[in-house]
């Protein structure tokens, strides 16, 4: 494919958190990547994505993931730092918690594409 794909112009979306469309976004695409903004002293409301896995790799910033899969009794969280990344498979339930004094900002890689409903 010989296209450039530019960040898009950002929307707040339901878990309160701001999306950038980049690749993908709403389309029937296999993969979708977005630029994600967390404010500092955001808390995102707590959601899961049913049918997708996504990757959420730390740009810059501070990020705490806090998640509860079928697989484990209890909540556990991962704080993540620039150039580390957490997988968040289907079914997952998350939340994204940014504790730090500057925004944070993040690449969602998803498969399926996102499609916000």
């Amino acid at each position: 494919m010989k296209k450039v794909f530019p960040v898009g112009e950002g929307f707040p979306v339901p878990d309160g958190t701001i999306v950038h469309a980049i690749v993908g976004v709403g389309t029937t695409e296999d993969v979708s990547v977005a630029l994600g903004e967390i404010p500092p002293g955001v808390t995102s409301k707590i959601h899961v994505h049913p049918q997708v896995s996504q990757v959420t790799w730390v740009l810059s910033g501070d990020l705490t993931i806090k998640m509860k899969d079928a697989s484990v009794l209890t909540p556990y969280q991962l704080h993540v730092t620039p150039e580390e990344s957490v997988l968040t498979k289907p079914g997952t339930f998350f939340q994204l918690v940014n504790t730090g004094k500057e925004r944070c900002r993040v690449l969602y890689i998803v498969t399926p594409a996102f499609l916000f409903e």
